[in-house]
Parts: C-alpha cells; sequence; structure tokens
C-alpha cells in the first residue's frame, strides 16, 4: 500500500521504488506461526484445519543501522534512475535478504505441520 501511495501522490517510480526498499529493508516485521494439521488447498494458499499453537514474532526495525545503509546502497546501486515497480523492488530486497523469513512469507503466516492431537499435556 506504500508503494502505491506514493505513486498516487506523484513521486516518480525510481524514487518511489527506492522509498518503498528503504521500508522493507529497515521497517519492523511480524509474522504469525501456527503449528497444525495445513491445509491442502494448493500453492500459495495459507491455511491450517485445526491449530496447536499460534505465536507471534516479530522483528525489530533496523532504520540507521550500518546493515541498513549497507542494504539500502546496494538496492539503490540497482535501482539507479530506471523505472523498477513494486514487484522488482520486492524481487531485490528477498534476493539481498535471502534469509528473513519475514520477507519470504508475504502473507504474513507460516504453518508448521505437527501431528494434531499430540498436546504437551498428553
Amino acid at each position: 500500500m506504500f508503494y502505491e501511495a506514493l505513486r498516487e501522490g506523484g513521486v516518480a517510480e525510481p524514487r518511489a521504488s527506492l522509498m518503498y526498499a528503504g521500508v522493507l529493508i529497515g521497517s519492523g516485521k511480524w509474522i504469525t506461526r501456527m503449528k497444525g494439521k495445513p491445509c491442502n488447498l494448493g500453492p500459495g494458499i495459507v491455511c491450517t484445519n485445526q491449530t496447536v499453537e499460534i505465536t507471534l514474532e516479530t522483528q525489530p526495525e533496523t532504520y540507521g543501522s550500518d546493515k541498513y545503509t549497507s542494504l539500502l546502497a546496494s538496492v539503490q546501486s540497482q535501482i539507479g534512475s530506471c523505472a523498477i515497480g513494486q514487484e522488482s523492488v520486492e524481487a531485490l530486497v528477498r534476493a539481498e535478504l535471502p534469509n528473513d523469513v519475514y520477507l519470504h512469507n508475504p502473507s504474513g503466516q507460516i504453518i508448521e505441520n505437527v501431528e494434531v492431537g499430540t498436546f504437551a499435556t498428553e
């Protein structure tokens, strides 16, 4: 929504792309990790039939850190002055942060398969 608001507000695409990259890299993020029996509805569909445990995991913001500055400079050099767009920026940032579980799960949910009925109290 941030990128779309920038573009609707008249921000040029290269600048909007860089600003969006800055938010993707530096903002705090969160995911919901659910343990349970996943639904089998097809690729890209996040669903669980029976949930055993739900936890919320957060990643603090990194604005101003050395890592943030370095990553943003790398992405900025790849964006240059071309019109790149939202999906391309997301792909660039994911490539720069290949192990970032928050960026690689855009639904905000991760379902871990466990045998339903197996509780710590049983």
